[in-house]
């Protein structure tokens, strides 16, 4: 049974992970939800969604409480399109965004083609109509329900995680967290501890090879 000391240790190790690294960042406000869909088995180009969602989403989630995870993995066929829906609240965002749009396809032809990559839309919800409480897919609005400014949609299939991840960043502007000092003497200490760990696990096993070597040598 491990001791206590290397219990609290991987314990350490495990929250910092957490802390810190790739998808740790500071959401702005105006972010509400995000909704990833892929299907359930990684062929035919949802590997990347599917590792971005066990990479970055608890990171995510970490330093951004009051954000709306949501996943749907049943409703997608394997054929199917792979995408991370990102919710907007307000309605300042929507016309700044849309007017940051229209300036930025004037300037210059090629941003045309780079924001075909996302699809903006505003979703409306008639008067008297009852709002679905369900959020397994990314047309349904959050429960308790906050009215929804526009949608931007990133479309994630046959892509590497780490690609998903920094368009993501960048279509937000989300901040990165950056340790402290200190933190960072932990990080340092955790990768030392780790590099040290593997250095003894193969001096164990060189060494419990050796002698079963010897002992068939005896024999």
């Amino acid at each position: 049974m491990p001791s206590i000391v290397s219990r609290m240790r991987k314990l350490r190790s495990q929250l910092l992970n957490i802390r810190f690294g790739p998808g740790a960042a500071v959401l702005p406000k105006d972010v509400q939800r995000i909704h990833l869909s892929f299907a359930q088995y990684i062929n035919g180009g949802h590997r990347g969604p599917r590792k971005f969602w066990r990479l970055y989403y608890q990171r995510l989630k970490y330093h951004n409480p009051a954000l709306i995870t949501t996943v749907d993995r049943d409703g997608v066929p394997q054929d199917g399109p792979a995408t991370l829906t990102i919710f907007y609240a307000g309605g300042e965002t929507s016309a700044s965004a849309s007017s940051a749009t229209t300036t930025a396809a004037t300037s210059d032809p090629t941003s045309t083609a780079a924001a075909a990559t996302h699809s903006t839309t505003t979703p409306s919800s008639p008067a008297g109509t009852t709002i679905p409480t369900s959020s397994l897919t990314p047309s349904t609005p959050p429960s308790p329900y906050t009215p929804t400014s526009h949608v931007l949609t990133i479309d994630c299939k046959h892509k590497q995680p780490q690609d998903i991840l920094s368009e993501f960043l960048a279509l937000t502007k989300a901040q990165p967290v950056i340790p402290s000092a200190s933190e960072q003497e932990q990080l340092d200490e955790m990768k030392r501890l780790e590099e040290a760990s593997v250095r003894d696990r193969e001096i164990q096993a060189r060494e419990t090879e050796s002698r079963v070597i010897e002992r068939e040598r005896m024999c």
